[in-house]
């Protein structure tokens, strides 16, 4: 697999997020719906074609191989998001980059968490504003309600051993489902039911996307 060349479309972003996942959208679709930031949280899909997620695992330490199956998850799924394989970034050091989808790795072996995600919108930032803004330049930022340029995956080495591939598996298919737009439902969310979706918490029962996944992205890209 071929490392991405610096002079590559990717920006540098402003900064990188390392605060939690956020909530529910405060709009959703339906009350059965789950969405980061509807309507507009979420990547600009072209026309009717499908929507391909460039996403690189060469970071993501001992979730690599997980990291493939669970791009293989969403690929497989009757909606029209493919996540597709591309090179590494230059560094394996937390940075977003326009146009792409990074995993990278830690560890913390005290935190209960077994990663997390941002995805990141490219907009104008103004540099200088006196009644107006007189300069402004583009950089990605870190933002669930608007549209999606790149995303980042934080994932955490501490938690993996070699008897739970299977939860690594759902942990990082759970992780893009974020970087689609989706939110967290089930008893993850307070909700009285739950496990009827990828973004309920890390169980045995499945490791992939589920009908209400597949409902939730194909409203979210029809």
């Amino acid at each position: 697999m071929s490392v991405r060349s610096f002079l590559s479309v990717r920006m540098r972003v402003l900064a990188i997020a390392g605060a939690t996942l956020v909530a529910a959208a405060a709009m959703p679709l339906a009350a059965s719906a789950h969405f980061m930031g509807w309507p507009n949280g979420h990547w600009v899909r072209p026309g009717t074609w499908a929507e391909h997620l460039h996403y690189s695992r060469g970071c993501s330490g001992n979730f690599f191989t997980a990291a493939g199956e669970a791009g293989s998850n969403w690929t497989s799924t009757p909606t029209p998001i493919y996540y597709d394989l591309t090179g590494n970034p230059p560094a394996c050091d937390g940075t977003a980059w326009n146009g792409y989808v990074d995993l990278y790795s830690y560890s913390d072996a005290n935190s209960w968490a077994w990663g997390w995600a941002q995805a990141y919108s490219y907009q104008s930032v103004c540099d200088f504003y006196f009644l107006g803004c007189w300069s402004s330049h583009m950089a990605l930022i870190p933002d669930w309600s608007d549209h999606y340029d790149s995303g980042v995956i934080m994932l955490n080495n501490a938690k993996t051993t070699s008897t739970n591939y299977f939860l690594q598996v759902g942990d990082v298919t759970h992780e893009m489902g974020h970087i689609l737009g989706l939110a967290h439902s089930g008893a993850y969310n307070g909700e009285a039911t739950g496990y009827y979706s990828i973004m309920d918490y890390l169980n045995w029962g499945y490791n992939k996307p589920k009908q209400h996944d597949y409902n939730d992205v194909n409203a979210l890209y029809p």
